[in-house]
């Protein structure tokens, strides 16, 4: 029995490792600039992902969808995503026992709470690139909604500014569908993230200070003037809305301690860390009608992601725990029913099976840019360069009151 035990252990983490091997060459794939490769691996592996890791292939199968301007297949990716986060968040007893057994790895993925709220915004970024932003507010919705339901985990510093990134984004997207009471409850709530984590950007209070005013909001108008006296509203006029996604997300590994344990028989203990990544910090600028606008990132991810390991420590040191504990329990057993061999052998297993839950949406951009430019009808070209590069150029009929997404992605 216990030589049977040991196997299955084994063979659900060797089995969970070699995929998740395909998995990260396809991100590399991607980071490559590789993107029709990434694809093509990331369709393959799709077809033979275990359902616990389902998620983490569609989430990041969706980003290569949008980067090849897939845009509807995309959102169905990140549609499938959505709902099997939500799923996974009630957890099944039969998994919660295996994953004190094995390792956190054999938990279905729901995703850190940093990333959660980005399953929206990547949805509501492809419905902006569609031209339909009544779709991209219903998306907007569901963003303010996870959250909410993550609000508790992502507090202070960075995850604040991402959390004010994605408000304003959202705010956007209220105002081009047309829903300007939704824009500004949005705005505040960005000024107010971005106001704990530091470093508000003045395109959001311009935009702020100009919708109170249309709105009728003096007093609202003034409490925002008083916070950023140096900010004055722009006039009314179509905007330029400029996105862009820099560098690469640091990635999880397993970093790992051995100590001594029962008997004197040595236990690993592993915990998640975070490495790689870079490239966040560009010179953006956005040239339009002569003009010239230098962007600063208005949202950290590679910060974020650091911050939200950091604030799950000391719950993924109690699950550690509690695991080297039950696995104490099982090998213990093993040697009271099947002898002095069976024991070392389930320990030795136990070693084995002892690695981080290293699993996270990889795809990802260390750094979001975002900045609105007015634009003058009749007509007007957009053009982005990073680092003295063109990367992205738009060229648009202007009609009043009009959004126009100007989106790139750089490596």
């Amino acid at each position: 029995m216990a030589g049977r035990l040991a196997l299955l252990l084994l063979l659900v983490t060797a089995g969970a490792c070699a995929g998740r091997a395909t998995l990260r060459e396809s991100v590399a794939d991607l980071y490559g600039g590789r993107t029709e490769a990434a694809d093509a691996a990331l369709a393959h592996y799709g077809k033979r992902v275990g359902a616990n890791d389902r998620p983490l292939y569609l989430l990041d199968a969706a980003v290569v969808k949008q980067l090849r301007g897939e845009y509807a297949e995309s959102n169905r990716l990140l549609a499938e995503a959505d709902q099997q986060v939500e799923a996974a968040v009630t957890k099944s007893v039969s998994r919660e026992t295996l994953s004190f057994l094995v390792n956190d790895q054999t938990r279905p993925y729901t995703g850190h709470a940093f990333e959660q709220p980005l399953i929206s915004y990547y949805k509501a970024l492809n419905y902006l690139l569609l031209d339909a932003p009544t779709e991209a507010a219903v998306e907007a919705r569901r963003l303010a909604l996870r959250l909410q339901a993550v609000g508790r985990s992502l507090k202070g510093g960075e995850l604040r500014r991402e959390v004010g990134y994605l408000r304003h984004f959202a705010g956007i997207v209220y105002e081009a569908a047309g829903e300007a009471n939704d824009a500004m409850v949005s705005y505040r709530l960005a000024l107010a993230a971005y106001e704990e984590g530091g470093g508000t950007p003045p395109a959001l209070v311009a935009a702020a200070l100009r919708l109170a005013h249309r709105l009728g909001l003096v007093e609202v108008a003034a409490e925002i003037a008083t916070r950023h006296p140096t900010i004055d509203p722009a006039p009314e006029a179509a905007e330029a809305v400029v996105v862009v996604h820099a560098g690469r997300i640091p990635y999880r590994r397993s970093e790992s301690v051995i100590v001594p344990g029962g008997r004197g028989f040595p236990v690993r203990l592993s915990l998640p860390g975070l490495t790689g990544g870079g490239g966040g910090r560009r010179r953006v600028v956005v040239r339009t009608g002569g003009a010239a606008v230098a962007v600063t990132p208005a949202a950290n991810l590679a910060a974020a992601a650091r911050a939200d390991l950091a604030a799950a420590r000391s719950r993924d040191m109690a699950r550690l725990v509690a695991r080297a504990v039950a696995k104490e329990v099982v090998a213990r057993k093993a040697r009271r029913d099947g002898g002095e061999v069976a024991g070392l052998l389930v320990r030795a297993v136990g070693i084995a099976t002892e690695v981080a839950d290293t699993r996270s949406w990889e795809a990802l951009p260390a750094a979001l840019y975002l900045t609105r430019i007015p634009l003058s009808p009749p007509s007007a070209t957009v053009e982005v360069t990073v680092d003295g590069q063109l990367v992205a150029s738009r060229q648009v009929a202007v009609e009043a009151g009009k959004f126009y997404l100007v989106k790139a992605r750089l490596f």
